[in-house]
């Protein structure tokens, strides 16, 4: 078991409050910030001459012997299976308990961010700790912030979260510890955390290399190659280029005129470091040009803009469609699709296009940071002092290397071997179970649910056929779209009225005006009087917020 030591002075304060520090007793007083025992602090701490001893350590070992429990609050479900009803009956929740040796009483709360929100409203109600997707995050956590909701957790962190505090100030992660702390630097929550970019990307385009064979045609590079061949195989084979909104709406071919976006309102921030809007530059309107032309000839799926993942499946199956941008999941079941039917259909994921050979891609699908952005865990300013370093700790579980390895992959020699070399393979219990792996898997792996800890990439590609999951390693290739596209940052009140007001507003209108620039119902020759009105709705204004709070960002 991995063990974090933590100073003699700590451990005097502890042991006065916890059981083996951690049972709760009472409340404590917070350490003094020259005494903590971050990693941060230790290199700076031996540089410093001094005539004391060397101060004793205790050590903190997994599994924690201690009588301590809380609750813990979550908007997801974390089992998501028709074979288990609670979480007391979760594989997953129940080798967690064994493994840190803390007796979590789970709850589960629908209605997301809001629901905790009316919970945080009311003292009595308030939950001690709770994780919750959320996808405005700064602007909520702003607000409860601003009210007084939440714990200051920055002089915690490095004691109590260790293998988390050592991970959040790596280099990697220099972009995400901006964008999940406030102007000042404070934490106030732990994000579920991505363990690279593999992770972050996870759509892209996919195309029948099959029939480029046969019709003596390259893997497409450039926006005109891709035109040449929908219009190829639309001639051969009537087949058009598929896919729908949502995974078309972030980047789909943007990057082959150098748009910062396709369907979709996005900021963006430029090579001198100011934000622009995607929508209004040179690069865009080409793209609207390039896709509006498609659609005029017929070359995209008549469905595009109300197609599913099944309607999407079946198409690629008849051979209706010869390229479309998917998830990777997606991509995984139309190859299982086509090798069970056995038509002959060879399924290659293709690179984002380039402006030109050898140029980088402009905008892929990606998330932002090595932050995945979609859960978080908090403490609530009503929770118990004492109670703070069992959670905390128990949190840290999921940032630990042993951790790690079973939030993703659950626990070995049931639902994973190695392997000589150290893969790690799936055992029967994932394979074949009914449910499928993907469901399986949310049963035995709590980052499946984005509990506290690390996504890791050997798990995405273990959930996907091999070729899938070497699709991403495609759709991230040569890509400079992490110096561009924009992170998630704090406003401030003033800030979040102008932006909240405008921007709203905004992005509605950029999203109708794409959709009639796609169908040819506004034409592009209104571009000066679209561009006037998007002036008018208050553009510059939402760009100045922006651009303030990223220079703040930056500075941090």
């Amino acid at each position: 078991m991995k063990k974090k030591q933590l100073s003699k002075a700590l451990s005097l304060l502890l042991a006065g409050t916890m059981i083996l520090g951690l049972a709760a007793c009472g409340a404590k007083e917070q350490p003094e910030s020259s005494e903590e025992p971050s990693k941060v602090q230790e290199s700076e701490a031996n540089t410093q001459e001094s005539t004391e001893t060397e101060p004793e350590v205790f050590e903190v070992t997994y599994p924690i012997d201690t009588d301590v429990t809380f609750k813990f609050v979550t908007t997801d479900g974390g089992y998501k299976s028709s074979e288990i009803d609670s979480f007391d009956d979760s594989p997953y929740h129940q080798n967690l308990e064994k493994l840190t040796g803390i007796d979590v009483e789970w709850e589960f709360v629908s209605g997301g961010s809001k629901s905790i929100s009316l919970l945080l409203a009311y003292e009595d109600e308030a939950p001690d700790v709770f994780n919750t997707a959320w996808f405005n995050g700064t602007t909520l956590v702003s607000d409860w912030v601003d009210e007084g909701l939440l714990t200051d957790l920055t002089d915690y962190l490095p004691i109590y979260a260790p293998d988390f505090w050592e991970r959040i100030n790596s280099p990697e992660y220099e972009t995400t510890k901006r964008m999940i702390t406030d102007d000042e630097g404070r934490f106030y929550y732990i994000p579920f955390l991505s363990e690279n970019h593999y992770i972050s990307t996870y759509q892209g385009p996919i195309i029948r290399q099959d029939w480029l064979d046969e019709c003596g045609l390259d893997v497409p590079v450039t926006i005109d190659e891709f035109e040449n061949v929908l219009i190829t195989f639309k001639e051969k084979y009537g087949a058009t280029l598929g896919g729908n909104m949502g995974a078309f709406n972030n980047a789909g071919v943007a990057s082959g005129t150098g748009a910062m976006s396709s369907m979709k309102a996005a900021l963006y921030i430029d090579d001198n470091g100011k934000v622009q809007c995607a929508n209004v530059q040179p690069e865009w309107k080409e793209l609207m040009t390039y896709i509006n032309k498609w659609y005029e000839m017929e070359l995209i799926d008549v469905d595009f803009f109300n197609t599913n993942g099944t309607m999407q499946r079946q198409k690629a199956l008849d051979g209706d469609i010869g390229v479309i941008f998917v998830a990777q999941s997606q991509m995984s079941n139309i190859l299982n699709d086509a090798a069970e039917a056995g038509n002959g259909a060879e399924w290659v994921p293709m690179e984002y296009l380039r402006t030109a050979a050898g140029e980088p891609t402009s905008f892929i699908q990606t998330q932002n940071s090595l932050y995945a952005n979609d859960s978080a865990t908090f403490i609530s300013s009503t929770c118990p002092e004492e109670l703070i370093p069992v959670i905390l700790q128990w949190v840290n579980y999921g940032y630990t290397e042993e951790g790690m390895t079973f939030i993703n992959y659950g626990v070995e020699g049931e639902t994973y071997t190695k392997d000589a070399s150290g893969n790690i393979q799936w055992t029967e219990v994932i394979t074949e179970d009914p449910v499928g792996v993907s469901a399986a898997m949310l049963k035995y792996c709590g980052a499946m649910a984005g509990l506290p800890g690390v996504k890791a990439e050997g798990m995405v590609r273990l959930r996907n056929v091999e070729l899938a999951a070497k699709a991403v390693d495609l759709w991230i290739a040569n890509t400079e779209v992490h110096d561009h596209i924009m992170p998630t940052m704090v406003l401030n009140w003033e800030e979040s009225i102008i932006y909240t007001d405008k921007w709203s507003t905004i992005s509605t209108y950029i999203g109708e005006c794409a959709t009639k620039f796609f169908t040819g119902e506004l034409s592009l020759d209104e571009w000066d009087n679209y561009v006037k009105e998007l002036e008018n709705m208050g553009l510059q204004d939402v760009l100045d917020v922006q651009q303030s709070a990223y220079d703040r960002f930056i500075s941090k």
